[in-house]
């Protein structure tokens, strides 16, 4: 009857570490999707986009600056720049894990100005 019990006790406890393990995924896996216009930082810009490299703790990532709905904010994660000739506009999705952003900014070509990569 002991060893019953024990054994019940084990299953219980391996049951509950793969219970939350798969809530932890989960929770990685959700994001919230926000659309932005732009407006020009400064003349003819919308954006600047540059890379935050350091050594430790390792934090690369990829940042852009732009002004969206009249505030200049910044963005870390996974930016990705289209050259298209319609409204410019930014989708971003954020995502619950640091620095896991996906950025994708819709400009005229030679709109982002990119400056020199940020080593720490």
């Amino acid at each position: 009857m002991k060893k019953i019990k024990s054994w019940i006790i084990a299953v219980l406890v391996v049951a509950v570490i793969i219970a939350l393990f798969a809530a932890l995924i989960n929770y990685g896996n959700q994001y919230t999707e926000h659309e932005y216009k732009l407006t020009e930082v400064s003349d003819g810009v919308y954006g600047y986009y540059y890379r935050i490299s350091s050594r430790v703790p390792a934090e690369n990532c990829e940042c852009i600056t732009l002004c969206c709905n009249g505030q200049v904010l910044s963005f870390k994660g996974d930016v990705g720049i289209v050259y298209s000739d319609g409204e410019p506009r930014v989708f971003v999705k954020s995502y619950n894990i640091h620095n896991g952003d996906e950025i994708t900014v819709y400009v005229p070509q030679g709109t982002i100005f990119f400056q020199e990569n940020l080593g720490v």
